[in-house]
């Protein structure tokens, strides 16, 4: 916790270096009934990590949080062995799949090396586009809980060609399905 990150701190500023990793989720950024202590708790973790990114960089330490979504570990097993749970949550996540420890291990490893010695404060989502649906739908539909665009974008043809007008294509909703 918090004693954890300070010892490291300490023992990093006085060698003038190094990189500290946080583990938040996605419910940093997004609520999940039933789980609001859970929520609570990622999203001070998450502030936690950009408060020190801005305390600690004068001693070239950085820190940044990475934010999963669903990642098969033991935390997730006892959802992942409800059929209903697992069906559900593969709706959530636009591609089709749960991650797995070895999605987040890449963006880990560039974070801890020098390689990303200008990046700190940040937060990294690894979800499969878990939170930015979620975001989508809630923004979209009333009722928060629908798996589906309520619409779909028609673009008008480009007509850049001689005498086509040079118009560019432009969004237009077609109509809001309920």
């Amino acid at each position: 916790g918090l004693m954890t990150l300070q010892s490291v701190g300490r023992g990093m500023g006085e060698e003038r270096s190094g990189g500290v990793l946080v583990m938040a989720s996605i419910y940093s950024f997004v609520g999940a009934p039933g789980n609001s202590i859970y929520c609570m708790t990622k999203g001070g973790l998450l502030q936690l990590a950009k408060a020190l990114a801005i305390e600690w960089a004068r001693y070239n330490v950085r820190v940044n949080a990475i934010c999963p979504g669903w990642i098969e570990t033991d935390l997730t097993l006892p959802y992942m062995q409800d059929p209903k749970a697992v069906e559900a949550g593969l709706r959530q996540i636009p591609v089709r799949r749960f991650g797995k420890p070895e999605d987040i291990g890449p963006l880990a490893v560039y974070l801890a090396s020098d390689e990303a010695s200008f990046v700190t404060g940040q937060a990294f989502v690894i979800d499969g586009g878990q939170i930015v649906r979620s975001r989508m739908v809630q923004a979209l539909t009333s009722t928060g809980d629908r798996h589906e665009i309520p619409w779909q974008y028609k673009l008008q043809p480009f007509c850049g060609s001689p005498g086509g007008g040079g118009q560019l294509p432009v969004p237009r909703p077609a109509r809001l399905r309920r």
